[in-house]
């Protein structure tokens, strides 16, 4: 879906939706639009970008950056693309089961896997003490008026499709006595999609977490089974919720790069990043999501 060529109209029949977006219910496409002119910014640059409009608004989109983009970091793109592909997917299913959910969208929770982008606080809680001070103290959550963990000043892409869906903000999993009624959010600032261990076979330490995607599918998976009695049961939940698989794979580049691996070096993972992500997904799939 490309928000470039987007025409909103006044009316429900002047508005002009790609086809995977036919029945997305009305609110949740301002979320979703301001989400694609995000990603399309960070991807593309920010004077490339024409101004566009919110369809629910007169004024220019606002976008708030987050602390750990970098515009120099072209190989976001591919997984940065595959999380605004997934989304849609996601939202585009979940909205056609309709089944249960909040506020008539027909998503009852939201499952997270993914890296800083929508990290609600594992990495802090997952750290040793005196590690990643920064983001434990203001301005970091200023909006909540407190640090939650987030490395952001405010909300993050997740947290605006929870409150669009009407459903409360995600706890991140490791968080000791939180509710997670309404989803989970395994999602580990500074994580990989490849397990470290497999980043040039091994010889190669990450300068932040261990943390990796296969590391949050066994704790997704961990989560449901003990949350849920039977496969059917995780099955039934699944097909009334949001997963998201990233947005992840950034680090694994990021990481190479500011190890000073060269760009051909870096080059070589791409396959086994996206590789690993498909198979991810596949297994969320195979749960029912």
């Amino acid at each position: 879906v490309n928000p470039l060529k987007l025409r909103w109209g006044g009316g429900a029949r002047a508005e002009c939706r790609p086809p995977a977006l036919l029945n997305t219910p009305s609110t949740l496409l301002p979320c979703l639009f301001d989400l694609c002119v995000y990603t399309i910014k960070e991807v593309v640059g920010e004077h490339e970008l024409l101004t566009h409009r919110s369809p629910s608004s007169s004024s220019p989109v606002e976008i708030r950056t987050h602390s750990s983009l970098r515009p120099t970091t072209v190989f976001c793109m591919a997984s940065s693309t595959a999380f605004l592909l997934l989304l849609v997917a996601a939202l585009h299913v979940c909205c056609c089961r309709g089944q249960g959910g909040h506020a008539g969208t027909g998503v009852a929770a939201i499952y997270s896997l993914g890296d800083s982008i929508t990290d609600t606080g594992n990495l802090v809680k997952e750290a040793p003490p005196g590690a990643f001070e920064t983001i434990k103290h203001l301005p970091y959550g200023l909006t909540f008026g407190r640090p939650t963990g987030r490395c952001s000043d405010g909300l993050l892409m997740i947290d605006f499709l929870a409150q669009d869906m009407g459903l409360p903000f995600l706890n991140p999993y490791l968080a000791m006595n939180r509710s997670f009624d309404h989803g989970a959010n395994f999602a580990v600032a500074g994580a990989t999609a490849m397990d470290p261990a497999d980043q040039f076979n091994g010889r190669f330490s990450m300068p932040f977490t261990a943390n990796s995607l296969k590391l949050q599918l066994r704790w997704f998976k961990d989560f449901m089974k003990s949350t849920f009695n039977t496969d059917e049961e995780i099955r039934k939940r699944l097909q009334s919720s949001l997963v998201l698989v990233g947005e992840i794979g950034g680090n694994d580049y990021n990481f190479a790069l500011f190890g000073n691996k060269n760009v051909s070096e870096v080059e070589k993972l791409i396959p086994a990043v996206v590789q690993t992500i498909i198979d991810a997904t596949k297994e969320v799939l195979d749960m029912g999501a």
